[in-house]
């Protein structure tokens, strides 16, 4: 028989599952230990993850794993979960526009931000011309790298996401750092900003614009764009 359910922590009761999804929401961007998240609106580790995949099926919430490289030793890291709808996220947050303010004056943006072009990713990811997957890094010493794209051939673009408006070659920093581990593997290096102007940053690495990812049919954000950064 299986096992029971701890008392009061069903997969049934809405409040549990609203407060589960407050706490994604207030956390977007971070990595997910389901243990502490489950403990924060008191669910047990089994109970959270079962919600997650709940989630998961119904589309509200997508997993960004890991990224594990063979040619990196030590690899680190855990999944993130994020809600796909970056409407609901700051609904749940009650982040309303003057609150939004204050997070862009504040520098605090930033986990909404990733989350919503992590989600937008993966709605092209579905229909794009070449196929791959998308990860998250984080080194064994603290060095961050918000989004990895992977090809089927092992061509990676690595992706910064930066709520800022202005970019500077220190914003590249751990992009320039993967490259010079992989090498011919990373074919581009883009920090993605709401500042007003795309930049070339030397070498692979480019600034390009958040709005990139509505452009048009010509210019439009597509992996075969990044792909062509490569040949700039």
């Amino acid at each position: 028989m299986p096992a029971a359910q701890p008392a009061g922590d069903s997969l049934s009761d809405p409040r549990r599952l609203r407060s589960l999804l407050v706490a994604l929401a207030a956390a977007q961007g971070s990595e997910t230990v389901v243990a502490r998240l489950g403990g924060a609106v008191d669910l047990s580790a089994s109970t959270t993850a079962s919600y997650l995949e709940l989630l998961r099926a119904l589309h509200l919430v997508e997993r960004l794993p890991p990224w594990r490289p063979n040619l990196l030793k030590r690899e680190v890291g855990r999944s993130k979960y994020i809600l796909t709808d970056s409407a609901l996220a700051m609904r749940l947050t009650r982040t309303t526009p003057d609150v939004l303010k204050d997070l862009v004056r504040g520098g605090a943006l930033g986990g909404l931000l990733e989350a919503f072009v992590t989600a937008e990713l993966m709605r092209q990811s579905t229909w794009s011309g070449e196929r791959f997957t998308i990860s998250h890094y984080r080194s064994p010493d603290g060095r961050e790298i918000g989004l990895i794209l992977e090809l089927d051939d092992g061509r990676v673009v690595a992706v910064e996401v930066k709520a800022s408006a202005s970019v500077s070659a220190a914003d590249a920093r751990h992009l320039r750092w993967m490259e010079g581990r992989i090498g011919d593997r990373l074919v581009a290096g883009v920090v993605l900003t709401t500042d007003d102007r795309a930049r070339h940053l030397g070498g692979r690495l480019w600034a390009l614009l958040v709005a990139a990812l509505w452009g048009s049919a010509e210019a439009s954000w597509r992996p075969d764009f990044l792909w062509d950064l490569a040949e700039c």
